[in-house]
């Protein structure tokens, strides 16, 4: 009722104003109008833009923005045992995704597109020796590696043609180049048996978003001798 009597207040007001009673139906009736005066200097509209692309534009957080919030820093009170729980999910999860697998291309490519956070991956070759035989749960996956936390909460790396031994707490970081890691997963029968498939973790670079789109292609790795 009040819009009515807004829209004949509003016809009678243009049609003595203007004298055209076609005028209001014609150019006004369900049109928007803005009550607020245009900027009409080029500084104003200039500000105004400014404004507009203001509010549109995204806000990201740099990288020293992350590093300063700590966003990826995880705390040293993790612990193996707490990714037990983790890994049992994880395992239900990835037989979700191979169940309708058929051949291996295919099996492999899903395998590319999965997420192995609280994965168990152990390393098998290396052309650093020094990384051989470290296994242990998938903590983080950056572009360039994977971060391991080990059963024993750290890892003992002896170099190459040197006595020294470096011990490495809470975690260790495994680089994806050069190195192919076995991926364990526990048999769906509670029978003590295991799957292992071998991941070239040269195809894994990059960050594992990216991977969703890849297709697995069965090339010839390094040579580790």
């Amino acid at each position: 009722m009040a819009e009515n009597g807004n829209s004949t207040a509003a016809a009678q007001f243009i049609e003595e104003a203007t004298g055209d009673a076609s005028l209001y139906p014609d150019k006004v009736k369900y049109r928007t109008f803005s009550l607020v005066n245009p900027p009409t200097s080029a500084s104003d509209r200039a500000e105004l833009r400014g404004k507009k692309r203001q509010r549109k534009r995204k806000s990201f957080a740099s990288a020293e923005d992350r590093k300063r919030l700590r966003r990826f820093e995880v705390p040293s009170t993790v612990k193996y045992a707490d990714f037990e729980t983790a890994h049992a999910l994880w395992c239900g999860y990835i037989r979700e995704v191979t169940k309708e697998a058929t051949t291996t291309h295919v099996l492999m490519t899903q395998l590319l597109r999965a997420d192995l956070h609280a994965a168990h991956l152990r390393v098998h070759q290396a052309k650093c020796s020094s990384y051989l035989n470290i296994a242990g749960y998938v903590l983080q996956e950056t572009m360039n590696g994977f971060r391991i936390l080990t059963e024993a909460n750290e890892v003992k790396r002896k170099f190459p043609d040197s006595t020294i031994i470096l011990t490495l707490d809470f975690f260790v970081v495994v680089p994806k180049k050069n190195v192919n890691f076995v991926l364990d997963v526990p048999s769906s029968k509670n029978d003590g048996q295991k799957e292992e498939y071998l991941l070239y973790g040269s195809q894994w670079l990059g960050r594992a978003g990216e991977r969703t789109s890849r297709k697995w292609r069965h090339k010839p790795t390094v040579d580790f001798q």
